[in-house]
């Protein structure tokens, strides 16, 4: 019992005794051994479990670089909680104060992960910190600092974290000063100060004292400033560093793999592969070990690369149940790898083979869309790569990439749309050209072709909706479209198809047009392929009863005088066909046929083939000299004193030089007519103006204004034809970014009253020279020219 009783009072005196006030050996070591059994130990865990469950949870995007983390970027956090220790004691704070208080007992705190490493943190310097004469003598401070700004960094906090990293630095230990100054680095980074960081870590990464388990770190993160500075040189040696230095298997894998990348990046492809292979071989988990063959595969080179043992490798991945999940990734590889051997049949093949796969990411999806779709564009079917286009565009993620393809999907859409209405212009005009008995027989025979197509397409649709997979049924039409003796009508007459037309008579499965069709395994369609060729067309409505009756085709010809008018929007949309061929889909040699198709017709505007014979010229010159020629010499010589001839003997001139009085003076006449709501004359006008002055920079506000005087007049689809005529002809004006905005509305029926900003008045230039007897704009006419108008009321 005295024995007892005795240690008791000798344990007590003991720790009574142990002030932080007093440096002595066993004062030190009690704080040291106790800040690490009662906090230290504890926040480190929570602190690794938090960063454990962080990669658990990560996903990579094996289209960009990986980080050299495996787990996701730390971003600044703003709302960060405010973590503090309040508890009995007293020491020393982050700042190197005296701290105490008895406000929160930190035992009974809810904190988990980076929150109770911080707390833990506190307590331990709260309660351990020995400041003995201005000096910390607890050599477990200089951890308990750095596990504070460690936990503080992952929380978002870099000031913060740079606080309590700065205090390690300052302590006369020199355990963890290392690994103070990474930490302080990457706080540099969170908070956009590459430069700093890299000052940081410079003198770090050239010390060849330090543990392999720093070199690694520093190095791999040296890599990674280097990346974002482009020094892609310089990137590979520190990630060659960082991988000699580094023990994990996982983690040397990851290296490897983004050294590949950067390698692919700068299209060394024979040494990316070799790192893509180092990655494999290192076992890094299934996920890795596929896309590291699929990343090989991508690189296939056939100059360089033997293709039996690559289609080999893909096709034995394939085999393999490990990697079922990325089946279709090693479809899409292969469907590659073909490509580059022309094999396009091949390609294809693979291609469609990967959608019918299981979806590994929906990434790997939207670029087999995306690649479809570049197939049929190289071959100039643009109806057809559109529907993969736009199949892409619904299947990306967000990101730069869909926004990209998102804007040429729009363009290539613009530019069908655009083909078909000259399509249909032309059928029109075919159509009114034969006599009345040749009419009725020629929709006799066509009503004849839509009952068959339609009885068929009914057996397609029966068959589809008992067993259908969405996105992995492509079906051929039925080839009674290729007859070319069945009439002059442009869709049945294979002289008059153009590049894109065959396949509108694949089937996209049945798939509905509607919110999410993509995913949709229902039968029910709203919009097949073939109802959206209706509609560009011009055909009848799939579902409208009267497709069977001859009168109805034969009431909706137009009369003698609308024809003229038709032929004039035609050629209109021909020539921004033409241009938009050349400029938004880079096909000068389609471009060329629809111009000079154009001009064969011949245009009834004088405007309309001189545009179109410069517009040949300036497509050809430098690539077709023959063609450049015959268009310049005809401009020269039939509109010698045009704009357009002056550029051609003077390439140096700005086509957009200033306004000419006369053209400003001719705006205030069209624009007094806009206001007045004299819509009819508005039109006549305009379209003199744009006949007769072409090349004023002005003119795309005539243009503008004539389209809005069209919709006023109800002629609603002349309307959105000058609108494309305006995106496609005054490209990178504001007009045109007006008619994009315009065009964008169609159909919407939700607001009855849409307003757009109203057309600017130009800035009218006087001749410093002359008399400025311009008046200023009151303050009532600065309002009327920033009032809104609207077009649709």
């Amino acid at each position: 019992m005295f024995k007892r009783l005795f240690i008791s009072v000798l344990v007590i005196s003991v720790i009574s005794s142990c002030s932080t006030r007093k440096n002595s050996f066993t004062n030190r070591t009690y704080h040291k051994a106790t800040a690490w059994f009662n906090t230290l130990f504890n926040g480190q865990e929570a602190m690794d479990a938090k960063l454990n469950e962080l990669q658990q949870s990560h996903t990579d995007d094996y289209f960009e670089t990986l980080s050299v983390s495996p787990y996701s970027k730390i971003e600044v956090n703003d709302n960060a909680e405010i973590v503090n220790y309040k508890g009995g004691g007293q020491g020393v704070n982050v700042f190197g104060q005296i701290a105490s208080g008895n406000v929160l007992d930190s035992e009974n705190s809810s904190h988990s992960g980076f929150e109770k490493a911080e707390e833990k943190a506190l307590k331990a310097i709260n309660n351990h910190s020995m400041v003995v004469r201005n000096e910390e003598r607890n050599k477990l401070m200089s951890l308990a600092y750095l596990i504070l700004g460690k936990a503080r960094y992952y929380q978002g906090k870099p000031f913060q974290a740079l606080e309590a990293l700065n205090q390690v630095e300052q302590m006369p230990f020199e355990k963890h000063k290392v690994m103070a100054k990474y930490y302080s680095a990457l706080a540099q980074v969170q908070l956009g100060n590459n430069y700093a960081a890299a000052e940081i870590l410079d003198p770090l990464y050239f010390n060849k004292d330090l543990k392999k388990s720093e070199k690694a770190l520093i190095a791999q993160q040296y890599a990674e400033l280097f990346y974002k500075e482009e020094n892609y040189e310089s990137a590979i040696n520190a990630l060659e560093e960082a991988i000699k230095n580094t023990k994990s298997k996982k983690q040397r894998a990851r290296l490897n793999y983004i050294e590949g990348q950067i390698l692919t990046e700068i299209k060394d492809f024979q040494l990316a592969n070799e790192k893509f292979l180092n990655a494999y071989k290192l076992n890094p988990g299934f996920e890795m070990e596929a896309r590291a063959q699929v990343s090989r595969g991508l690189n296939f080179q056939p100059k360089k690369d033997n293709y039996s043992d690559f289609v080999a490798d893909l096709q034995g991945a394939i085999k393999k149940g490990t990697y079922q999940k990325y089946r279709n990734e090693f479809y899409y590889a292969l469907g590659s790898i073909e490509e580059k051997r022309d094999s396009i049949n091949l390609a294809k093949k693979n291609y469609l083979q990967a959608l019918k796969e299981e979806m590994s990411s929906p990434r790997y999806r939207a670029e087999t869309f995306a690649a479809l779709g570049n197939l049929y564009f190289n071959n100039a079917d643009y109806v057809y790569a559109d529907a993969y286009y736009d199949s892409a565009v619904s299947s990306m993620p967000e990101s730069k990439r869909k926004q990209e393809l998102s804007e040429f999907s729009k363009n290539l859409s613009n530019v069908m749309k655009m083909h078909y209405l000259v399509m249909k212009d032309d059928s029109i005009l075919n159509i009114a050209s034969l006599a009345p008995a040749d009419q009725k027989d020629f929709f006799n025979n066509y009503i004849e072709i839509l009952k068959k197509e339609d009885a068929k397409r009914t057996k397609e649709e029966e068959a589809v909706a008992s067993n259908f997979q969405t996105q992995s049924k492509i079906k051929s039409f039925d080839n009674s479209f290729d007859n070319e003796d069945k009439s002059k009508f442009y869709f049945y007459n294979g002289s008059t198809k153009s590049n894109g037309e065959n396949e509108f008579r694949r089937i996209w499965g049945n798939i509905a047009l509607q919110d999410n069709w993509r995913n949709s395994n229902t039968g029910a369609a709203i919009a097949t392929i073939q109802e959206k060729k209706a509609e560009l067309t011009g055909q009848t409505d799939l579902k409208n009863p009267r497709r069977y009756d001859v009168d109805f085709y034969i009431e909706q010809i137009p009369k003698k005088d609308s024809l003229m008018v038709l032929k004039m929007e035609r050629d209109t949309t021909q020539l921004s066909l033409g241009v938009a061929y050349n400029d938004l889909l880079s096909n000068p040699k389609l471009a060329t046929e629809t111009l000079e198709n154009l001009i064969s017709t011949p245009p009834k505007k004088d405007s309309v083939l001189l545009e179109a014979s410069f517009q040949l010229y300036r497509i050809n010159n430098g690539k077709n000299e023959v063609i450049a020629n015959k268009y310049k010499n005809f401009v020269l010589n039939k509109y010698p004193n045009s704009l357009y001839a002056e550029f051609i003997k003077n390439p140096k001139i700005d086509l957009a030089d200033n306004n000419s009085p006369e053209i400003l003076a001719l705006y205030d006449k069209a624009y007094a007519l806009y206001e007045d709501k004299e819509y009819k004359d508005l039109e006549s006008f305009t379209e003199n103006v744009l006949n007769e002055n072409k090349n004023q920079p002005i003119i795309p506000k005539f243009a503008l204004l004539n389209a809005l005087a069209k919709h006023n007049l109800g002629k609603e689809d002349a309307f959105y034809s000058e609108l494309n005529n305006i995106i496609t002809t005054y490209k990178d004006t504001p007009e045109a970014e007006k008619a994009k905005y315009l065009l964008s509305l169609k159909g919407n029926t939700k607001t009855e009253k849409i307003k757009i900003e109203e057309v600017q008045r130009p800035k009218i230039e006087i001749d410093k020279k002359e008399k400025d007897t311009t008046p200023e704009n009151t303050e009532e006419d600065n309002q009327e020219i920033g009032r809104g108008i609207n077009i649709f009321g």
